[in-house]
């Protein structure tokens, strides 16, 4: 993180359109939110345990699919970044542009990164539940 800062003073104008989804990644940050506080605070019962660990599961796993989707835009911008920065710097040691470069399309990514995240830790958690309620892991079919 300390890295980012760093570099950040570095960063170059990119000028590429990059749509705004404050109001898309607010709204999923808002639902994560409410799935972990039903998931921390609901008494699931031992007859529906499992059906409740899939319905909450399959949720996330939607989150997840929802925040890949909107990561999009930054992602299929990665290489037009990367040669912004080494036509930039062209002159700079190139292990610095990358490091560089990189550390700016992280921080474009951060907000989806962090609600990826979010998921995955509440995967864990409800993994965690399950496994104190039967002593095992889930089992998936495909």
């Amino acid at each position: 993180m300390k890295k980012e800062n760093e570099y950040s003073k570095n960063f170059i104008e990119l000028n590429i359109e990059i749509p705004n989804q404050n109001v898309e990644i607010n709204n999923i940050e808002k639902l994560i939110d409410r799935i972990e506080a039903d998931i921390k605070y609901c008494k699931f019962s031992f007859n529906n345990f499992q059906s409740d660990y899939y319905k909450y599961y399959n949720r996330i796993v939607d989150y997840l699919e929802y925040v890949g989707q909107l990561s999009l835009v930054i992602f299929n911008i990665e290489d037009i970044i990367e040669e912004k920065y080494f036509n930039h710097y062209r002159k700079e040691n190139p292990e610095y542009v990358k490091k560089l470069w990189y550390a700016h399309y992280s921080e474009l990514h951060k907000p989806y990164s962090r609600l990826k995240e979010n998921c995955y830790r509440l995967i864990k958690t409800l993994d965690k539940r399950y496994k104190k309620q039967f002593g095992t892991l889930p089992l998936f079919n495909d």
